[in-house]
């Protein structure tokens, strides 16, 4: 608890800081396209236009040498970076010596502030939360009026794979959310997609959890809701999980469960699920861990205005972040197709499987397959999933875990990259990626054949 206070004594100096700018000069926004960089950035654009100051936006997947040049060049007095920075603190440093800068971010720092205003949870001994969490914190810190905007801080904490009720400091923001009537906690089969999708492709696509003989099989869930009752149609029109009755709900989620029940945990179909109050029950914007993933889509498909326009109530902007969407899903879909059709490409080893797409996948989405993969039944637990495409002369990487992962992935690609040429890598313990250079694919290779075989064999032995 303590630390927790001295973090919050820690947000109100830099709201008070970054309030001593001139009003009159203009801000420069930063932040990452994921879901949490997104929602992190409309969070800041809602505060920045609260507060009358003149602001442009710029998203990235890296923040490099050539990126930190090229806002260095730009005549901006403030540079405020949300969910990114803290691993290139040495970088943003040097590139933007002399300007007021802020990195508002929940990763772990690796290089001292040197002049730049960090705040950072992990300063204070506070993981487990957000890029959002933060900028909510700072933005409230700014103006106790932005507390209104608690529930994308929700929905940047579902984004990266956080928990609303984990931590006192992300149960604050849900309380914070829940008092301004804009999230409602409720308790209920974990499927995504059970608002957007037919009720039998929700199914079909569930991953987490599997279904065995379900998940992956259109025509297995179809089966599936007629084995237990369940008409998966009224009349021509496919039914949602949203349209069912108390009874079939109950026959839906006993039916899962008795379904996995050679699973470790066969009652994690039911959890604790997010509602975004005023917002239509039958779109991805109503459950905020399907606004995560929309807002994950726009980032990936470089449309991250539309995903910021969603947060941000702009009705033009949320209708062509919906399409982007149904394009977001088209693409994954040919990515996995991809990846099926060239098992040349997937080259198994022990404990490890490293997937070389080259061009045949866009570099945006390596690590959504990454992910999905790793939910895939075909791999043992613990399994871990390097996957890696190319982009304008470099690779760009994803590690992920099959389940609980034997390590932690940011330190493994920190690991990797950093004993290559020009590579930029860390991440999270559940999640991380990197940035290497073309020329460097041999030396990565051999790298990650090397730190990821060794976590293998300690895992066998432990």
């Amino acid at each position: 608890m303590e630390g927790e206070a001295r973090f919050l004594a820690e947000v109100e100096e830099a709201a008070r800081r970054f309030r001593d700018i001139p009003a009159h000069l203009p801000v420069k926004l930063v932040s990452h396209l994921d879901a949490d960089g997104l929602s992190s950035c409309a969070i800041l654009v809602r505060a920045m236009r609260r507060s009358g100051r003149l602001h442009a936006v710029r998203i990235v997947q890296t923040l490099d040498d050539q990126v930190l040049r090229e806002l260095a060049r730009e005549h901006y007095a403030a540079f405020l970076f949300s969910d990114i920075g803290s691993g290139q603190l040495d970088l943003v440093a040097r590139h933007l010596h002399g300007r007021a800068v802020f990195v508002i971010d929940h990763h772990p720092p690796v290089a001292e502030a040197n002049g730049v205003v960090l705040v950072n949870p992990h300063l204070f001994g506070i993981g487990g939360t957000c890029g959002a969490a933060v900028a909510f914190l700072f933005a409230r810190a700014l103006d106790p009026a932005n507390e209104d905007m608690a529930h994308l801080a929700i929905v940047g904490l579902l984004g990266d794979q956080q928990q609303p009720d984990g931590g006192t400091l992300n149960r604050g923001i849900l309380e914070v959310a829940r008092r301004a009537g804009r999230i409602r906690v409720a308790r209920g089969l974990r499927l995504f997609g059970m608002r957007s999708r037919p009720l039998h492709k929700a199914l079909e696509y569930s991953t987490d959890p599997y279904i065995p003989g379900v998940s992956g099989s259109e025509s297995g869930a179809i089966q599936f809701l007629r084995e237990i009752g369940i008409s998966p149609k009224d009349g021509a029109a496919w039914r949602k999980v949203v349209d069912l009755g108390e009874e079939e709900m109950r026959a839906l989620a006993t039916g899962i469960v008795l379904r996995r029940m050679d699973r470790e945990i066969p009652e994690d179909i039911l959890g604790d699920v997010y509602l975004i109050e005023g917002e239509a029950e039958d779109t991805p914007l109503r459950d905020a861990k399907e606004f995560a993933t929309l807002l994950n889509a726009c980032g990936r498909m470089d449309r991250s205005a539309a995903g910021i326009g969603a947060c941000l109530g702009d009705g033009r902007l949320r209708s062509a972040a919906l399409d982007t969407l149904v394009e977001y899903r088209r693409s994954i879909m040919s990515a996995m197709r991809w990846v099926e059709r060239n098992p040349e490409a997937v080259r198994r080893e022990k404990g490890y499987v490293l997937i070389d797409a080259g061009e045949n996948i866009p570099h945006s989405i390596i690590g959504t397959v990454a992910s999905m993969l790793s939910r895939n039944r075909e791999f043992q637990p613990g399994t871990l999933i390097l996957s890696m495409a190319a982009h304008d002369r470099h690779l760009k990487l994803s590690l992920r875990s099959c389940g609980k992962s034997p390590a932690d992935l940011g330190r493994l690609m920190g690991e990797i990259s950093s004993c290559i040429p020009g590579a930029i890598g860390g991440g999270h313990a559940s999640a991380a990626g990197a940035l290497v250079p073309t020329e460097q694919h041999d030396t990565l290779l051999h790298k990650a054949h090397e730190v990821l075989s060794r976590v293998a064999r300690e895992e066998r032995v432990a």
